[in-house]
């Protein structure tokens, strides 16, 4: 009589007759099959899994105590119809059930005296969200980079149901505009719910 594994490979006792042993071989070999088969589909899966990058690189601009959502001109790639530039330039739509990675890095044009910008990933569904908050001080004295970059990043889930669409919400408090200048937006499924794959 054959044993079984937990992932119910059954094999052949030491017990067993000597007539019944290829039988219970042949059982065994198929059910590694089967499960060698299982964890290459998932494999794949994972090797192919939803996800999506969007650009920009011409100024937007921020005006100060302002929420700006930022726009995005390029799709870098794409492979489950997450970015449609025509329909909406601001998001990535998640609809394939998992979860996700979401993240950005937005390059701010540098600006006069002390101030602070946030970003934060806005989520119109799921649970997620994130915020990344820089502090800036560039004056004559002190000079800061001509260009600071801010990358917030967050993981969201989607249920497979209700779509998520994904945006980066700007703020600062300059006394005056700055740019948002050269920026990169993305999302990718990193699990489903189930599993790990």
């Amino acid at each position: 009589m054959p044993a079984n594994t937990p992932r119910g490979i059954s094999y052949p006792l030491y017990t067993d007759p000597i007539a019944n042993t290829q039988i219970y071989f042949q059982d065994m070999a198929t059910d590694i099959d089967t499960l060698v088969d299982q964890f290459s589909d998932r494999l794949i899966a994972a090797g192919t899994r939803p996800a999506a990058k969007a650009s920009g690189i011409a100024n937007q601009a921020l005006a100060p105590l302002t929420n700006v959502t930022c726009t995005w001109v390029g799709e870098d790639f794409d492979n489950d119809n997450m970015i449609d530039l025509a329909v909406n330039n601001t998001f990535i739509t998640l609809t394939d059930q998992g979860f996700y990675m979401v993240g950005a890095s937005v390059g701010l044009s540098n600006t006069a005296g002390t101030y602070g910008v946030r970003a934060t990933l806005t989520f119109s569904a799921g649970l997620g969200g994130g915020i990344q908050t820089l502090r800036g001080s560039s004056n004559t004295l002190d000079p800061s980079p001509t260009q600071t970059y801010i990358n917030p990043l967050s993981m969201v889930y989607c249920d497979g149901i209700t779509p998520v669409n994904c945006t980066v919400v700007m703020r600062q408090n300059a006394a005056a505009s700055i740019n948002i200048q050269d920026r990169n937006f993305w999302a990718a499924k990193v699990s489903n719910l189930m599993g790990g794959f």
